[in-house]
């Protein structure tokens, strides 16, 4: 069993060791404050008013206000607060079962109908490293499964709407490519409804 207890790691971390690794343990639990108690919480009197969690964020990580973990105020899912991987978390930490779509490696799942695929436009972004969720990219929804391939429709690039094709590896899971500027670095798994195949026409 997995114990954390406030965790100042980020949110990155967070999800690509632990919400994406649950074959590491068999159960998890974290303790953490309310984010009105972490507030209140002086670290130094007279000189810092709040947490050392409150610290880490402030001014300890790269950027500013940086997602940490352990902090209530990070896992609200609301504006600024609503990448991918905020989410991820806090349906993690709710067991929440119900979680619209799970980020996947592309060399751990395979793609199902009604998935999307994940593209960045900046260098140095991928699977782990996601500046928490602040860069350019988009996504394409899986549309059609075959042997060898699947295809992808996207739209808002370039003006355009279009339906192209993605490589299967021998395993059946989607090849990694560059393409007009883009990466593909990652599978959101569908995990709303299982598509069905439209009925047959007579």
């Amino acid at each position: 069993m997995a114990v954390f207890l406030a965790p100042a790691a980020t949110s990155d971390l967070f999800f690509n060791e632990i919400v994406s690794r649950p074959e590491r343990f068999e159960r998890f639990r974290m303790f953490t404050m309310q984010d009105d108690y972490e507030s209140k919480d002086i670290l130094v009197p007279y000189v810092y008013p709040r947490s050392l969690l409150y610290l880490v964020s402030g001014i300890m990580e790269e950027k500013p206000d940086s997602p940490i973990c352990g902090m209530q105020k990070f896992l609200s899912g609301t504006d600024p607060y609503d990448d991918s991987n905020l989410i991820a978390i806090r349906d993690f930490l709710q067991n929440n079962g119900s979680a619209g779509s799970w980020g996947r490696r592309l060399n751990e799942f395979k793609p199902t109908v009604g998935d999307l695929v994940c593209w960045t436009m900046e260098s140095g972004i991928d699977y782990d490293h996601q500046n928490n969720g602040d860069y350019r990219g988009h996504t394409d929804l899986v549309v059609e499964v075959g042997a060898d391939r699947v295809f992808v429709i996207g739209g808002n690039v370039g003006n355009s709407v279009t339906r192209r094709p993605l490589a299967l590896d021998s395993r059946g899971f989607v090849t990694p490519v560059s393409s007009g500027g883009e990466t593909l670095f990652a599978l959101m798994q569908n995990r709303i409804i299982s598509p069905v195949s439209p009925p047959a026409m007579v």
